[in-house]
């Protein structure tokens, strides 16, 4: 939109000051908002002005987490490599006694998003985590 509005001022040869005055400003930005309120319905505007001040938080995932999570995938697949599925599935059915899951401390990290999964439900932190 705004490169119509530049390039309808430079094919008129006019001056390119005059769309950064307060009035045109808000000439412009009125007519955007109109469009996209009239264009819309309700539910989509709310996304759009959610996804807009999600822009300005951090993100919820640091690079720091998602190399956590390659590092329990890894050594989890290497694991299940050496001593097979079978004897992953007990790791799975116990976490606590899990030598693996106990050095990768999942619970920890749940608590630390704010997840209370119940004792032994260990499918909850694999998905988180995944």
């Amino acid at each position: 939109m705004f490169a119509a509005i530049v390039g309808g001022f430079l094919l008129e040869k006019g001056n390119l000051w005059v769309p950064l005055e307060p009035a045109e400003l808000l000439i412009v930005g009125g007519t955007a908002l109109g469009i996209v309120m009239v264009a819309n319905p309700p539910g989509v505007i709310r996304k759009m002005w959610h996804g807009w001040l999600a822009a300005f938080h951090p993100p919820l995932r640091t690079p720091k987490a998602f190399l956590r999570s390659l590092r329990m995938l890894y050594e989890i697949f290497t694991f299940i490599q050496r001593a097979g599925i079978m004897e992953f599935e007990g790791d799975v059915d116990s976490p606590k006694d899990s030598r693996i899951f106990a050095r990768l401390q999942l619970e920890k990290l749940a608590q630390s998003a704010g997840l209370h999964p119940a004792d032994g439900d260990l499918s909850v932190l694999l998905v988180i985590h995944a």
